[in-house]
């Protein structure tokens, strides 16, 4: 049997929910492992504020992380950032960056890679002055045994270019959802 546990935050606990029905609609299982620990792996990096600089146009280059808001496995690798799940199972990764002031033109492409191997990649094509910087969204398998993910970043200004370190503006996140 599974060992399933009531997840529940401080604001549902009183917090403007008048009846029992409001608060149970709220309460969520969780899966735990016999030692108390989530079963379902999940982590949030950014770079804390400091901005990559020199990514080099025409050459792809790895997204550094230098601040993890949260790991629950222990599974972020700091050292050459990637996250590498120790369980294996389905996991949606997100990611994102902005470059600094581009300019207009500017070809961007954001990659995950699973391995060291391109798994997806998306593109922001050239036009208008851009704003914000390239995103990936991605369901990966990964084996819970030295299966890694990473990401990476291309463009195409001709001169190179900044990463941004804003903590809304550049982020790598995932979690487990088997």
């Amino acid at each position: 049997m599974v060992d399933q546990r009531i997840q529940y935050t401080e604001e549902l606990v009183g917090a403007n929910h008048p009846t029992k029905a409001d608060t149970l609609n709220r309460l969520v299982l969780v899966d735990h492992n016999n030692d108390g620990t989530h079963k379902k792996p999940s982590f949030s990096v950014h770079r804390n504020g400091t901005n990559q600089t020199g990514i080099p146009s025409g050459t792809w280059t790895k997204v550094g992380w230098s601040f993890i808001v949260f790991d629950t496995h222990g599974d972020f690798d700091t050292t050459n950032y990637r996250f590498v799940p120790s369980v294996a199972g389905k996991y949606l990764l997100s990611a994102a960056f902005k470059f600094i002031n581009p300019g207009d033109g500017t070809y961007m492409e954001i990659a995950i890679r699973k391995n060291g191997a391109e798994y997806n990649k998306v593109a922001v094509m050239p036009g208008n002055y851009i704003t914000s910087g390239p995103s990936i969204t991605v369901i990966v398998d990964a084996n819970g045994s030295g299966d890694y993910f990473e990401v990476w970043a291309y463009q195409s200004s001709g001169v190179s270019l900044d990463i941004s370190g804003g903590v809304s503006e550049t982020f790598f996140m995932g979690c487990r959802i088997d």
